[in-house]
């Protein structure tokens, strides 16, 4: 999901006086080692993010240190996320940006110095 698309879609929603409910901003669901992967090839270092995946019984031995219990585990991890979108793309016109460019963009972004 990038910031300058959920911009957009707030202002397209606030525009359209036929928008109404609510809307699925995102791009595509990715899992956070992709993520992390594609943060790391924009930037050219690792940056301590995720590598691998952690094996289901070893979140569900690990999850009660993190506040998650064994029974959320076994229902909510290892599952693919997918979201739909096409009500926002239909309603308000959205034409998400790749999540490629997104995350360059914000690498370049956070390797800018501040003003």
């Amino acid at each position: 999901m990038d910031v300058r698309d959920v911009a957009k879609a707030h202002v397209s929603a606030e525009q359209n006086p036929k928008a109404q409910g609510r809307y699925i901003i995102c791009n595509k669901a990715m899992p956070v080692l992709e993520i992390g992967q594609l943060i790391a090839k924009a930037s050219g270092r690792r940056l301590g993010l995720p590598f691998m995946t952690t094996p289901k019984w070893l979140t569900v031995l690990l999850g009660p240190l993190f506040g998650l219990t064994p029974d959320f585990v076994r229902n909510n991890v290892g599952y693919p996320l997918r979201f739909d979108n096409s009500k926002g793309i239909r309603e308000l016109g959205i034409q998400y940006r790749d999540i490629e460019t997104s995350v360059r963009d914000m690498v370049a972004e956070m390797r800018a110095p501040s003003a």
